[in-house]
């Protein structure tokens, strides 16, 4: 299990500075979307599922918001 955490955490960090170094407001987008599923798996492997639910919600409302804008 540990390893699967470390390929988390490593993705998650990848996804994190390829959103900031990114100059595409679509791949940023996406790649925003990817970094938030990944922290809901490791809130899932945490045993948070309420915590998981809310970064999915928190995601899906950011992009509504941004694409009504």
């Amino acid at each position: 299990m540990k390893a699967v955490e470390i390929i988390l955490l490593l993705f998650l960090m990848a996804c994190s500075l390829s959103v900031f170094l990114c100059r595409n407001l679509l791949v940023a987008a996406i790649l925003f979307m990817a970094n938030s599923l990944i922290m809901s798996i490791i809130w899932v492997i945490l045993q948070s599922p309420d915590l998981a639910i809310t970064e999915a919600e928190s995601c899906f409302l950011l992009h509504c918001i941004r694409s009504m804008g």
